[in-house]
């Protein structure tokens, strides 16, 4: 049953023309309920979950919904901006480093059949030098002068043997393009051929 109270409460609301919704207002987070009809504002406790105090308002001004409105608004535009920032370096860091990983994996696969040449050439070079030491006391102790010149000579060919095999190492480690690695292996196995001939040229003149 309603009390004299809550139809004088009605009927006051009737002549002043508000109909307007009943509100309890928090002022601190901005939340708000409306009540329902028959509800009175001191039915609730005056202070809101947050700790904020409620405030009983007729009507919640357009103001505070379009200040929610805003809010919303720029939270929502500052996290795209900075998803769009991040996005736009991020990415292309990502891209660069799986490109430059995939490319390595490459030129390792690539370089494979170098390094093994490299190491076979290494191989002939380091047979050869130990030839060459082993038959420099019988050359010096010779009285053959074309045997002397003759080893003089595979001395320098085994020099420069030594020489074109760096520069395949070289071309490698630092990595040189393709192209320069082959001509720099084609040049050492030429060289390392001479030497080897030229070594060979001693051993059948003792």
């Amino acid at each position: 049953m309603v009390s004299n109270q809550e139809l004088k409460e009605r009927l006051r609301e009737k002549k002043s023309g508000s109909n307007a919704t009943r509100y309890l207002v928090c002022d601190k987070c901005n939340g708000s309920y409306e009540l329902q009809a028959g509800e009175k504002p001191e039915d609730y406790s005056p202070e809101c979950e947050c700790g904020g105090k409620l405030n009983y308002n007729r009507n919640i001004s357009s103001s505070n919904k379009t200040s929610k409105l805003k809010n919303i608004i720029i939270v929502g535009s500052v996290s795209f901006v900075i998803a769009i920032f991040l996005a736009s370096f991020i990415v292309p860091i990502i891209a660069l480093e799986i490109w430059g990983h995939q490319e390595a994996i490459t030129n390792n696969m690539g370089n494979s059949a170098e390094y093994n040449e490299l190491n076979t050439m290494t191989s002939s070079y380091d047979s050869l030098e130990n030839q060459y030491q082993g038959l420099e006391t019988s050359v010096y102790n010779s009285k053959n002068t074309n045997l002397k010149t003759a080893y003089s000579n595979a001395q320098i060919q085994l020099e420069n043997t030594n020489t074109t095999i760096s520069n395949v190492e070289s071309a490698l480690s630092t990595g040189q393009s393709q192209s320069q690695v082959n001509n720099r292996i084609k040049a050492a196995q030429t060289q390392l051929t001479l030497a080897q001939k030229s070594m060979n040229n001693v051993t059948s003149m003792l």
